[in-house]
């Protein structure tokens, strides 16, 4: 809905922070659209492309803070602290601009993807929760911002699909390739995707689906001269520690060979 703007962070004003500025591609202007008070590390826009939310830390406490504002022009105020040891932060706007979409582990081992009221903070529902992993990749819809589906990667990428629109595409593309799949973009019709499919034994390949027809055509892999090669596969293992605690790891054997009276290297990270 901006095609002609653009919003890039400089340090012009002062070499130790970057101020938000807003650039007119046509004409090539360039406006010093939000200032940055010092503490800002990151930025987020409202469904309108207007900066609403900011990530700022404390270098006293170690905190994490989301400030968010009403509009341009209105005050900011703090709305979440994660406090050190909590993750957390915004992912989108709800349309109306009344609620955010954040990530936050407080209240939880892991992190949720919750909604929150602009008005107070205060948690609006949880949309998406897994007690073994943090939240993942979050697709939403660049128009309506909506919640599409969530991943969660324990043993590997797993879709949490929200909106039943778009259930049948992502069963779909779950079949067309080994592999975990992600949704790069999409056009303005909302017909065509572009995925990307990530895999351990290969290259990343690229595809470009039709969703009226429910069929993908692959477009190129990022490094062709890899499928020349016969690469190794990664098995998830859960291994479980003294304590009881379920650690996940995953082991590679050479391709023919079996996973028996091996030499082991062990990459702990």
């Amino acid at each position: 809905h901006h095609p002609n703007n653009l919003l890039v962070g400089l340090n012009l004003r002062d070499r130790r922070m970057f101020d938000m500025y807003r650039i007119d591609l046509t004409t090539g202007a360039v406006m010093l659209d939000t200032e940055n008070p010092g503490d800002v590390l990151g930025w987020a826009t409202d469904a309108n492309f207007v900066i609403r939310a900011a990530v700022a830390t404390n270098p006293m406490d170690g905190s994490t803070i989301l400030r968010v504002r009403d509009g341009k022009d209105s005050p900011w105020r703090d709305l979440i602290t994660w406090p050190f040891g909590e993750n957390g932060g915004p992912v989108d706007f709800t349309a109306d601009g009344k609620a955010i979409y954040v990530e936050t582990s407080i209240g939880a081992d892991t992190t949720r993807l919750v909604k929150v009221s602009l008005a107070d903070g205060k948690e609006l529902e949880t949309l998406a929760q897994n007690d073994k992993v943090d939240v993942g990749a979050v697709e939403i819809h660049p128009d309506t911002h909506v919640v599409q589906a969530v991943g969660f990667n324990y043993l590997k990428n797993e879709w949490t699909v929200l909106d039943p629109s778009i259930k049948a595409d992502f069963d779909y593309l779950a079949t067309l390739q080994r592999g975990e799949f992600g949704l790069v973009n999409r056009d303005l019709a909302d017909n065509k995707w572009v995925i990307a499919y990530d895999t351990d034994d290969g290259p990343v390949s690229y595809y470009l689906y039709d969703r009226g027809k429910k069929k993908a055509d692959k477009l190129f892999v990022s490094r062709p001269e890899l499928e020349k090669y016969t690469l190794a596969t990664m098995e998830p293992v859960v291994i479980k520690a003294r304590d009881g605690l379920e650690m996940v790891g995953f082991l590679t054997v050479p391709p023919g060979k079996e996973a028996k009276n091996l030499p082991l290297v062990l990459n702990v990270h």
